[in-house]
Parts: structure tokens; C-alpha cells; sequence
């Protein structure tokens, strides 16, 4: 059964990625505070980064994987389609050569979106750990 990863323990998140890292091909966009910033004090608005942060991760896919044949991607839909590509092209970004379809819920309606959240999870836990060492702190 195709799950939300939010209602998934962290356990079971570092079990799956475990399990998936190794059989399908991905690839992680992080968007670090000092760029997150940049970005924000350029654009303004949280929709645009969050488009933009969703493009780099397909351009980064797609310039790892030029082999595969793609037909299309399925994106949970956090904005709509014209209001997606508005963002991107009205601040000259490349697109990714990928037709997506913006699917809501999508991580309950197809395993590649399910796994990318949990790799996604994986990664933001990941993240948060090692700030919690350096900084010898507890974030959650």
C-alpha cells in the first residue's frame, strides 16, 4: 500500500531509504539556508522557490539519467500547472525537458511520488541529525 511518508516513523523512513537507494534512480535538490535566502531576497516569494527547487531537482534527475527514456513525471501538485510554469518562466529559469503531471495527493496514487517522498524524508531527517551534533542541540 502507496503511503503518505509523514505518517511513516522516522525508523521506518531510514529502513525504506535503506532499501530503495540502491534499485531506483534519483536524485536530491537541497536548498541550504544561505541560498534559500538569496533566492528569497531575489524572488520574494515562497512559490517561486518551491518551483524552482522542484525544476533544479528534475534538471539535476535528467542530467544524471539522459539514458532513461521518460515519458512524463508525476509531480504532487502544491501549485497549479499554469501558476508553476509562470514562476519559472517569468525569471527566465531552463525548464527540465520533462512533461509533468501535477497530480494532487499523489504520493497516496503512485509509488515513484511515495518513494520520492521518502527519499526526500530521508534526507530532510538526515539534515536535521547532523545539526543536532554540531550543534549539540535536539530540534525534535
Amino acid at each position: 500500500m502507496v503511503k503518505d511518508s509523514k505518517k511513516i516513523s522516522d525508523k521506518q523512513i531510514y529502513y525504506l531509504f535503506s532499501q530503495l537507494k540502491d534499485i531506483i534512480k534519483y536524485s536530491v535538490h537541497i536548498m541550504d539556508n544561505k541560498t534559500y535566502n538569496f533566492y528569497y531576497k531575489k524572488y520574494k516569494n515562497i512559490n517561486t522557490l518551491k518551483c524552482i527547487a522542484h525544476n533544479n531537482a528534475l534538471l539535476n534527475f535528467y542530467k544524471e539519467n539522459q539514458d532513461l527514456k521518460i515519458d512524463y513525471t508525476v509531480m504532487d501538485q502544491f501549485i497549479e500547472e499554469k501558476l508553476y510554469y509562470n514562476h519559472l518562466n517569468q525569471n527566465d529559469v531552463y525548464l527540465a525537458p520533462y512533461k509533468i503531471l501535477f497530480t494532487t495527493k499523489a504520493e497516496s496514487k503512485s509509488l515513484a511520488v511515495a518513494c520520492a517522498s521518502i527519499i526526500a524524508r530521508f534526507y530532510f531527517l538526515k539534515i536535521i541529525k547532523d545539526l543536532e551534533q554540531k550543534y549539540k542541540i535536539k530540534i525534535f
